[in-house]
């Protein structure tokens, strides 16, 4: 298998400074000197939509402090990934200006969320959240998989490949539950990030790590982990998308329509920036699944 070159790697840098550079200008999208000829999707809008959108020119956000290449808050407290891309979108097509509210954990950004403390959550839906939030269309899907070392076998089935196996993932998140009631004879061990998880495999404190795609993907590239591979699937996918407030209906609807107005060749490209190839990860002979993970980052 393919190790990841130097080429990769300098186009790695290069893209992710790209991105770096876009995200500067995320906060704060000035709506002076526009007009309707910039936000496109205006036009779709009722006049009840119109009318809130004047009345709530700004709206509060927060996501996953530490989620790249998905979503992160910089030290600076700048945000960026794949989320912000879509953020800077939205804005440039409604006009709608979002006030980034930068966080130091997930369980925080889940607190203010509640407590209207922020008006638009980046998260994937759960019951929970549906309390409070509603969300829109996901605007990202990816499938939750398996790595382990290159010396180890690909797993086809995890439930009993991976009994008796050292196994992390991630604590707190919304898919280990799942994973849990899908293999109940892999006993598994919480990290607190992907970083840790990736580096407990590498390093042989851990068997295996279930993680999203896009997140283990990007680790595994930044860390020029060449010992590590993506063995197989846990058959499970997550959607991400845009929780709003539940008294706001007028917000969700703006915002829905905005998403549904992204043209799938534009969301590749967002992807493509901050996804590094999948070549040396894919286990073997995993070219056709490498296509279809490239669709469920793409979205539905």
């Amino acid at each position: 298998m393919m190790r990841f070159s130097a080429n990769t790697v300098q186009q790695w840098v290069v893209n992710t400074f790209s991105a770096l550079l876009l995200s500067f200008i995320l906060p704060v999208l000035p709506l002076a000197a526009q007009n309707e000829n910039t936000h496109p999707v205006r036009e779709q809008l009722t006049a009840e939509e119109r009318a809130w959108l004047a009345d709530h020119p700004t709206v509060r956000f927060t996501g996953d402090p530490s989620w790249l290449p998905i979503e992160a808050f910089t030290e600076q407290g700048e945000y960026i990934g794949i989320v912000a891309e879509y953020l800077r979108i939205i804005q440039s097509r409604t006009g709608l200006v979002f006030d980034i509210v930068p966080t130091q954990t997930w369980s925080e950004s889940l607190q203010m969320t509640k407590d209207r403390q922020v008006d638009v959550l980046s998260a994937m839906s759960n019951e929970a959240r549906r309390e409070y939030l509603t969300f829109t269309r996901s605007h990202m899907s990816f499938p939750v998989v398996i790595s382990v070392r290159r010396d180890a076998p690909d797993v086809m089935n995890p439930d009993q490949q991976l009994s008796g196996q050292r196994v992390v993932t991630l604590e707190g998140y919304g898919y280990v539950s799942q994973l849990e009631q899908k293999y109940p004879n892999v006993e598994f061990t919480y990290v607190s990030t992907v970083e840790e998880g990736v580096m407990k495999v590498s390093t042989g404190e851990a068997d295996a790590l279930m993680a999203s795609l896009a997140i283990t993907s990007y680790v595994i590239s930044e860390l020029n982990l060449g010992n590590l591979k993506i063995a197989g699937s846990t058959g499970i996918s997550l959607n991400l998308g845009l929780g709003i407030r539940d008294d706001w209906p007028e917000l969700f609807s703006i915002i829905d329509k905005a998403l549904g107005s992204i043209p799938q060749q534009e969301k590749l490209a967002i992807r493509s920036k901050w996804v590094p190839s999948l070549t040396g990860t894919l286990a073997a002979g995993d070219e056709s699944d490498q296509q279809s993970t490239w669709r469920l980052l793409i979205g539905a």
